[in-house]
């Protein structure tokens, strides 16, 4: 009986930093259903410089969270320091994770959101000690690096990447994909022989409602942009990096500014290193209509997008979309209530099956900027049709529920690996 859960997750953070709840979520749910339950992580805060154990001579350490126990493994800096030192972190967590994991009570089963680089010691540790080895996929890798960095699928490395790939997902007793086409992926690889769709599952992100409604209530902001009752409000919240494409945005502002919308204003929440470049051009062009709010932390966003009226979706469009997609904003854009528009093309869409928004077609800022007027132009009861729909997809994808749909997988799995 599976009783005792490890997430063994190197990206994982404790909550004042995590941006991605999915593990922290299902921890506490799991807590919530008697299960025992702790999330190793390496020491190296992601996208930070921040290492928690950066002057300590120990190799790990235990801390609580909000009552979710963690183990720290100690692990070298990477941020600002190129790749070399970004693999070597990973490396570093999973070979001192084999050995560190011995000094504890051993899981019943482990969830590793691991990858091609770095999975081979944390499943030499499951076999070693029979337990179950289930990875948590919410990146392809390499298949990301080959769409996002041009990489060519024949390049040498990119190839044994791939031959790893396979391996783990072989070697495990199963597979959760946060993307929806998890089996189309493993199909068009020509893996599904060697990896029956049958350890293969779907569990999406999602968001917690009733965190969520919490944070509506208790954590707010003085914004007169926010409170304007003479302004259609857009609301973007997230990151302001290349791959965000951002720009779209801004180009979407100035479409507007021609076609004189000024009763329109897109709201910008979140930082990135293409921020100041970006403010740089609005104070340029004279575009008002697009205000760049800065960093928020995340128990504001759900008072944020609650007061806005459309929420934006910016990616850069690329192939792995044909796999499906799980932005952690979209959950919380869907739990304000309020109607999403997106401009990234995805297969197995949530926006259009839930008619919670509108997935456009292209890119192009002029289309764009016409699919705001015509929200801003709605009839009423249309638009309060789209957001209960908006209202009804997150409570399919309450982390609440998700939990019992992760139990669900990992109970009837047998006890050991036989691979």
């Amino acid at each position: 009986m599976v009783k005792r859960i490890w997430f063994v997750s190197h990206y994982a953070m404790p909550p004042a930093y995590e941006m991605r709840e999915k593990t922290l979520k299902h921890a506490y749910y799991l807590q919530k259903k008697g299960y025992e339950v702790t999330i190793v992580s390496a020491s190296t805060i992601h996208n930070t410089n921040v290492n928690l154990m950066r002057n300590t001579s120990t190799q790990y350490r235990m801390q609580k969270y909000d009552g979710i126990p963690f183990i720290h493994i100690k692990c070298c800096d990477y941020h600002d320091r190129g790749t070399v030192w970004r693999i070597l972190n990973l490396l570093q967590f999973a070979v001192k994770f084999r050995l560190i994991g011995q000094k504890f009570p051993l899981p019943d089963v482990i969830i590793a959101e691991a990858n091609c680089i770095n999975y081979s010691p944390i499943y030499y540790f499951c076999r070693d000690n029979k337990i179950p080895f289930y990875v948590d996929v919410r990146d392809l890798w390499p298949e990301s690096i080959v769409e996002y960095l041009g990489f060519s699928k024949n390049n040498p490395v990119i190839r044994y990447l791939y031959h790893r790939e396979k391996k783990m997902y072989m070697r495990s007793d199963g597979i959760i994909f946060s993307m929806a086409g998890g089996k189309q992926y493993i199909k068009e690889k020509g893996w599904d022989t060697a990896v029956p769709p049958s350890k293969i599952h779907h569990i999406n992100n999602g968001v917690d409602l009733k965190a969520f409604e919490y944070n509506k209530d208790h954590f707010q902001i003085q914004d007169s942009d926010l409170t304007d009752a003479h302004t259609f409000k857009v609301i973007y919240c997230g990151s302001i990096r290349l791959v965000n494409g951002l720009g779209t945005l801004v180009d979407t502002a100035a479409e507007l500014k021609r076609m004189n919308r000024g009763n329109i204003k897109i709201l910008v929440y979140g930082d990135g290193d293409e921020r100041a470049s970006l403010e740089q051009r609005c104070k340029r062009e004279k575009l008002d209509n697009i205000i760049f709010k800065g960093f928020v932390e995340k128990k504001y966003i759900p008072f944020i997008i609650s007061c806005g009226d459309l929420n934006f979706i910016q990616v850069k469009q690329t192939a792995i979309m044909r796999f499906g997609s799980s932005l952690n904003k979209l959950f919380e854009y869907l739990a304000s209530g309020k109607p999403v528009l997106s401009d990234l093309q995805v297969r197995y869409d949530i926006i259009k099956r839930y008619g919670a928004g509108t997935t456009m077609t292209t890119q192009a800022p002029a289309d764009i900027a016409n699919e705001m007027i015509r929200y801003a132009e709605m009839d009423p009861k249309e638009y309060e049709t789209i957001c209960q729909n908006a209202r009804r997809a997150a409570k399919a994808y309450d982390y609440k529920r998700l939990t019992d749909k992760l139990i669900a997988i990992i109970t009837p799995k047998k006890e050991g690996c036989t691979k």
